[in-house]
């Protein structure tokens, strides 16, 4: 199987760039409060709060908090936490202050005997984790442990059953023992009391939460379990991976599944076949022959059944779907990721991010993860079910392809121009007419079709046809349709045209804000476009702290850097 030697790697740097005045002192050596392992304390490079006039703040209320005080305008040092506050505001939103203030919160709030306070737990999972590299990092892995443990906290201790009924507590269940499960495995913690073991959380050691923790479905990972973690999130099985012959076995249905493929069971010959990207390999039960379309490759080890499911090697699972797969020892997971050394120096994906931020956040998508999706069998199901529903009607691989070279270039924006020439060509009674008759065509849509082509000329509304191009590359490969190099070659014409014809993100959304509003047939004509809801949406994205990032109008003067030649 050929592979192009493509181009990118893409970081996601924690990293909140403010220039120090001239003078400034030098930021202090952080270190941890003393109610936490010092293991699991995390320091972000060029944290502001590390600046000397903030850290003392830091220290005074630490001590405070410590000692028993309450988070309250009684508090000596309010005035100290009302500026360490306002680093978590803009303009500042410092990521390590807002780490430092949340564990203050935390033993404020086991101070206030876990009063319910409203203190937004989100902060820590939206703003820390998603910003703070893949949770394959070790950083990424303390920050997921404290966003579980701030929501174990915040929403789980000292609930009456009145509080319960009221906020739908079983309704909150299953996505808090997902998130505790996820962390505790992720950790090789193998008991509930390694998790619990912080000075902010000294309330939950008993029975009865260990009980009610159990009954909710806590799992307490084994030592020899073995988990399957991919980009930076465990899979669910119903089997477990095992070792055989010195080789890590993994069931290949829920990881193939998670990565897009189709897995068909064939009872009379004992075949495995799965088909992901247009490319087939079958397996046979107890036989190390496989063949990868019409090429056959030996396996050094056989699948096997183990109650019902078919286990094979997993770094079969890398040379068969093109994954990168490490063996972390000590905590016993095989962990899987996107080989992205194979787009090499490419900026593609760069691209990618910011063109799709829009849909990806309206279909309840992070604009920060291409794919739009965190990778399952649930995410791959969902952009199956997106591409082949609706109006989009794409269910295979090569309608995929059609769609997205052919309206790269001749999508809305050939339709938007044909109106163009046509309303140039109408009486005004001939305008009317057609809109009395016509429900598709209301009268404000002549003067708005004039007012979007005699603001962008040539360009026409191109970018609403250009990013949409972005989303159904990115949800092909979700689903499996196209490799993660084959999806950024996809979208290669696109992020050139879009280049060449903008010269920074607000342009370009501008522009397809204009393309979505004429193609919605909203009357927008007067307004300010980025008073609407997509407009609205866009800035709040710019001014997100987990998407800031993405919208680097330095791509425009670097330009688009393709994939490498074959």
């Amino acid at each position: 199987m050929k592979r192009k030697a493509l181009s990118l790697l893409l970081a996601l740097t924690l990293v909140v760039s403010l220039v120090p005045a001239v003078f400034a002192a030098e930021p202090v050596t952080p270190t941890p409060p003393e109610w936490i392992n010092e293991e699991e304390y995390v320091i972000f490079e060029d944290g502001k709060v590390y600046e000397p006039e903030y850290w003392e703040c830091v220290l005074h209320l630490r001590e405070h908090a410590l000692s028993g005080g309450q988070q309250s305008k009684d508090n000596p040092y309010w005035n100290e936490y009302l500026k360490l506050s306002r680093l978590v505001q803009k303009p500042y939103m410092d990521a390590a202050a807002i780490y430092e203030k949340a564990l203050i919160d935390m033993m404020y709030h086991k101070n206030n005997d876990y009063a319910r306070w409203n203190l937004g737990n989100g902060i820590l999972y939206d703003i820390l984790l998603k910003q703070g590299g893949t949770l394959d990092t070790a950083s990424g892995q303390m920050l997921q442990l404290w966003s579980a443990r701030w929501t174990f906290q915040m929403d789980y201790y000292g609930r009456t059953e009145e509080e319960a009924t009221i906020r739908e507590l079983p309704d909150l269940i299953p996505d808090f023992v997902k998130e505790i499960n996820e962390t505790m495995t992720r950790n090789g913690m193998t008991s509930i009391e390694q998790f619990l073991d912080c000075g902010t959380m000294e309330v939950a050691e008993g029975m009865e939460t260990y009980q009610w923790m159990a009954e909710a479905g806590v799992a307490i990972p084994a030592g020899k379990e073995i988990a399957i973690v991919l980009d930076g999130r465990s899979l669910k099985m119903d089997v477990s991976p095992e070792v055989k012959n010195e080789r890590t076995m993994v069931p290949i249905r829920a990881v193939a599944e998670a990565l897009g493929a189709d897995v068909e069971w064939v009872q009379d010959t004992q075949q495995i076949v799965m088909t992901r990207a247009g490319v087939t390999v079958t397996m046979t039960l107890d036989s190390t022959t496989a063949t990868i379309d019409d090429e056959t490759v030996e396996m050094d080890v056989a699948p096997y059944a183990t109650e019902g499911r078919t286990l094979i090697p997993a770094r079969y699972v890398a040379e068969f779907f093109g994954q990168k797969v490490d063996w972390d020892g000590d905590k016993r997971q095989v962990l899987i990721t996107e080989d992205k050394s194979v787009v090499g120096d490419s900026n593609l994906e760069a691209w990618a991010l910011p063109m799709g931020a829009m849909l990806a956040k309206l279909n309840a998508g992070d604009p920060a993860v291409f794919g739009l999706y965190a990778r399952s069998a649930s995410a791959a199901k969902q952009c199956h079910g997106v591409l082949d529903g609706g109006s989009w009607n794409i269910p295979d691989r090569e309608d995929l392809v059609y769609t997205v070279l052919s309206m790269t270039l001749y999508g809305h924006d050939a339709n938007f121009r044909e109106m163009v020439a046509d309303v140039k060509l109408r009486s005004q009674a001939e305008r009317d007419a057609i809109s009395a008759t016509s429900d598709a065509w209301p009268s404000y849509m002549w003067e708005y079709t004039e007012y979007v082509d005699e603001k962008w000329g040539d360009r026409g509304i191109m970018a609403w046809d250009l990013f949409r191009m972005s989303n159904l590359v990115q949800w092909g490969y979700t689903a499996g349709y196209v490799t993660y190099e084959e999806a950024l070659a996809l979208l290669e014409p696109a992020a050139i045209l879009l280049c060449a014809n903008f010269s920074s993100w607000d342009e370009a959304y501008e522009n397809y804000l204009d393309g979505y509003n004429w193609w919605a047939r909203n009357d927008v004509l007067g307004q300010d476009i980025w008073e609407t809801a997509r407009g609205k949406q866009y800035q709040a994205m710019k001014e997100t702290f987990a998407t800031a990032s993405i919208f680097d109008d330095t791509l425009f003067q670097t330009g688009v850097i393709g994939l490498p030649e074959e």
